[in-house]
Parts: C-alpha cells; structure tokens; sequence
C-alpha cells in the first residue's frame, strides 16, 4: 500500500522525512535490492512482461469487470479486449514496418508506454494508454489481413494467420487466479456499499463473491457478516462455518 510508504521510511530511517526524502530512500532501497540480486530482477522483469501483454485487466481498487457487468456494451463486446487487441496490433506493426520512418514516433511512444508499465505498475488503468497507441496497429493488422483474403495470397495469409494465433495464446493465456481476483473486486464494492449503508446491495455482491470463488474465507465471512446485520442468522450460519473451515 502506498499510502504506507512515507511511515514504513521514516521507520527505517528514525525520523521524520520530505516527500522528497521518502522517494529518495525507496529508490536507494529499491537500486540496492536490483543490485543484491541481478538476475531475480530480471526473472521479475520478464514476468512483468508477460503480465504486460496478457488479456486479463488486473485491477486495482476497481474492476473493469464489475462495471462490464452493469454496461450492455461492455457485456456485448467480450469478444473485444486486450487478448484481441495486442495480436492484431502485432500483426500491424508488421505489416506497417515499411513506414517505419513516418511512424517511428508512434513506435516510441508505444515500446516508452510499456517499458514504463513494466518498470513499474502492471495494472489495467496504467496499461489503458498503451491501448490507446496500439489501436491504430490494430486497424492497420485487420486491414492486411483483409487485403491478403482478398488478392488470395495463401501463403502470407498462411503466415499472417500463425502469427496471429501464436501472439493471441501468448496474449489469452491463463496468467492469474481470476476467480480470487474478481472475488476481490467484488468484495471491494459490497463493503463500499456496506459502510454507506446498503446493506441488501452489498449482499447481492458478497454472494457474487462466493460464487465465483467459493474457497475465500474473506468472502464467507462478508457475506455472513451482511446476512447478520440483516437479522438472517440462518442463513450467516453456514458461511461463517465456512469461512471457519
């Protein structure tokens, strides 16, 4: 938690610290971590990487996927995310190499965006801006590979079509436990509603919860925790036993 960085540093140092201090001591600390242990970095790195271009929009405090779930577009469009998105853009970044020189910036300002979510939060609303730099590619991928089905190239379409596949199952693969982490989110919003007092909405999202991670101790409990305060002590039985359990 971030907000803990300034406190967890002036502990470390013995006394009250600028903000200006507090940055300056994470980085010395985070150089001599990366220093201490070279290759563990770059094993972090690399996994850092491959979050970077995997499909699943890691969240913070809020969910990309909870608000999918009140949006008829979101919900109508999930075919259309990230997993689709970063191939076909691969596929036109090839296809456009040959005007590298009127598009280098937008080169730059692609590889600059992801080195920036690699260096430092991989999560969905720092990696949004990438998107934003990718879609054109995207457009440019789609359009070669319409113009290849049109003059019947079998063989580039061949290739077009393996590469594509072969950037979507790195893209699509199964990186996270998406059942914990939309748990989570859906946690993060029935307390939310719980502490405004709404108390039968954040129920309807502790139940969600369980249902989609049904091994959560923290998500039982919520629940339980919701019914009780609603006076269905029946029903908060079995989920305080087994978030117990």
């Amino acid at each position: 938690d971030c907000s803990h960085a300034p406190l967890l540093a002036e502990a470390h140092e013995g006394r009250s610290l600028t903000p200006r201090e507090v940055s300056r001591h994470w980085m010395r600390r985070s150089i001599g971590a990366i220093q201490s242990a070279p290759s563990e970095w770059l094993q972090l790195l690399a996994r850092k990487a491959f979050m970077l271009i995997n499909r699943y929009e890691m969240g913070d405090v809020e969910s990309i996927y909870i608000a999918r779930s009140g949006s008829l577009v979101l919900s109508g469009l999930r075919f259309w995310h990230w997993g689709a998105l970063f191939p076909l853009s691969i596929l036109g970044l090839w296809a456009s190499r040959g005007r590298w020189k009127v598009l280098w910036v937008w080169y730059a300002l692609a590889l600059s965006m992801a080195a920036a979510v690699v260096l430092f939060y991989v999560m969905a609303r720092y990696r949004f801006p990438l998107a934003l730099l990718l879609m054109p590619f995207a457009a440019a991928g789609a359009v070669y590979l319409f113009d290849l089905v049109r003059a019947r190239r079998v063989a580039a379409l061949a290739e077009a079509l393996a590469a594509l596949l072969a950037t979507g199952a790195a893209a699509n693969w199964p990186l996270y436990d998406e059942a914990r982490l939309n748990a989570m989110a859906q946690m993060n919003v029935g307390v939310a509603l719980a502490q405004g007092g709404r108390i039968e909405e954040a129920e309807s999202h502790f139940r969600a919860a369980v249902a989609v991670h049904s091994g959560s101790a923290e998500a039982h409990n919520n629940l339980a925790q919701a019914l009780a305060f609603q006076g269905k002590f029946a029903e908060a039985v079995p989920h305080y036993r087994a978030a117990l359990a």
